[in-house]
């Protein structure tokens, strides 16, 4: 039968000038089908190296593109901050000054005027004339 005429041509004991011809014949078909599978897998990794690059590549755009969006913002709220900035240091000179004005004003506290900063000075008198510029 074929598949003992197979057998023998594999291993060498075959005279079947037929059967070894449809044999070669099949193994250089199976040969040239693996060939092209590899072709195409080698195909498919280089479409997917070239996807992976061109995704890669989006993506540094898109990056580039939201650090210059970022930067526009910011540069648009320094101009808005600067502004705010000095408004703040203004009102906290005023509230200091006016803290440290308060130290210095004297209060009655039922038996003569102290300095709220210093009680044992009395007020326009002795060392409390002394402080005093002018």
């Amino acid at each position: 039968d074929d598949f003992d005429m197979l057998e023998r041509h594999m291993y060498g004991v075959t005279t079947n000038e037929g059967l070894r011809q449809r044999v070669y014949q099949e193994s250089v078909e199976a040969m040239r089908k693996a060939d092209r599978h590899d072709e195409l897998k080698l195909h498919k990794k280089k479409s997917k190296k070239q996807a992976e690059y061109e995704l890669t590549k989006e993506q540094l755009d898109d990056i580039e593109n939201e650090r210059r969006a970022a930067t526009r913002i910011i540069k648009e709220n320094i101009d808005k901050a600067v502004p705010s900035f000095i408004i703040a240091m203004w009102w906290g000179y005023m509230l200091l000054s006016r803290t440290v004005t308060e130290f210095f004003e004297c209060k009655n506290n039922g038996e003569s005027v102290r300095l709220t900063a210093a009680p044992e000075v009395e007020c326009n008198a002795g060392r409390h004339l002394e402080m005093k510029p002018l």
